[in-house]
């Protein structure tokens, strides 16, 4: 979760699910069923009690958003942590440890293409190279 540095929440200790009511937040376009997740691991009752103020597919448009507004960001590290001085990082009180449940399937034989390989391998790292087979 990211706001602008001047943000009023910039300096909190920790953002939680009524200071996120409060201003609102902005994150790419996501499944209701991972929405439901995300609002439960914040803290949220379901994803219609969740404020989602905006859906944009464009993460320089929600960094923009967010560098010029109050609505907070929820967008990769990697996006966020990319603008240090428009952006700062907003430590969340959550209800659960985050969770991906990530599946990789293909053709025996084939060969995957780079950005398929860089994803299983970001997975693999981030999960501690957990179960499953290829």
């Amino acid at each position: 979760m990211y706001a602008r540095g001047d943000h009023p929440l910039a300096d909190a200790a920790q953002v939680d699910a009524v200071a996120m009511r409060r201003f609102g937040v902005a994150t790419i376009t996501i499944s209701p069923a991972l929405l439901e997740g995300v609002a439960v691991l914040y803290g949220f009752e379901n994803a219609a009690d969740f404020p989602l103020a905006v859906e944009c597919d464009d993460l320089g448009t929600l960094v923009h958003l967010a560098t010029r507004t109050d609505v907070l960001a929820l967008v990769p590290c990697a996006v966020g942590d990319a603008h240090p001085l428009a952006l700062c990082r907003l430590l969340t009180v959550t209800t659960l440890a985050p969770v991906a449940d990530v599946h990789a399937i293909w053709l025996g034989g084939r060969t995957l293409s780079p950005s398929a390989q860089r994803a299983i391998d970001l997975a693999k790292r981030l999960g501690g190279e957990g179960g499953g087979s290829a």
